[in-house]
């Protein structure tokens, strides 16, 4: 009975993650490099956050996973999303992903902004974390690959999906573009 009730909130999550993607990105191949032309934005907040993360990506694309790494030599996931966010905001967030997981903040998947945090469950029972780019991509250090994009809709970050954060306040985001723009 536990396993059936298991089995159906799995099944009931994968059906809501399916539904909230946007249509490129389940079932098909989409050129991510430039689904700035696919990905409509609501603000030019969103639109700015999105080029910081493409850039950020080419930045650290590859970068090994290393366990409380927070430079280019070694990152692991956390570290990866503490620096992103204070190298391009300013910010610190929470440096685990214990403590980012306590961020009360909760984001609708069909309601997820470039730059909202995914947070998910791996095998092992830890916590894992990633930073949400559009049209269904995020990026994260993996302990496999590194920095790496991953699509939402792989059946494995389905089934592992906790809940995804904003950090962001937009008129903040607003106000700090416009301020970058100028210099």
């Amino acid at each position: 009975m536990k396993s059936d009730l298991h089995a159906l909130k799995m099944a009931m999550a994968l059906v809501s993650l399916l539904l909230a993607l946007p249509q490129a990105s389940v079932g098909r191949s989409f050129d991510y490099a430039s689904s700035a032309n696919y990905q409509q934005f609501d603000s030019g907040q969103q639109a700015w956050t999105y080029k910081q993360l493409q850039r950020y990506y080419r930045d650290w694309e590859g970068v090994r996973y290393q366990y409380g790494g927070l430079d280019k030599r070694g990152v692991d996931c956390s570290g990866f999303v503490y620096r992103f966010y204070l190298d391009r905001y300013g910010m610190e967030i929470p440096r685990s992903t214990e403590l980012i997981s306590r961020i009360s903040n909760r984001v609708r998947l069909n309601q997820l902004v470039p730059g909202d945090i995914l947070i998910f469950r791996n095998d092992s029972k830890s916590l894992h974390v990633g930073i949400y780019v559009a049209d269904g991509m995020f990026i994260h250090a993996s302990k496999s690959k590194g920095v790496m994009k991953s699509a939402l809709s792989n059946p494995y970050w389905t089934s592992h999906y906790i809940k995804a954060v904003r950090v962001i306040e937009q008129d903040r985001t607003d106000r700090f573009s416009r301020r970058q723009a100028s210099l």
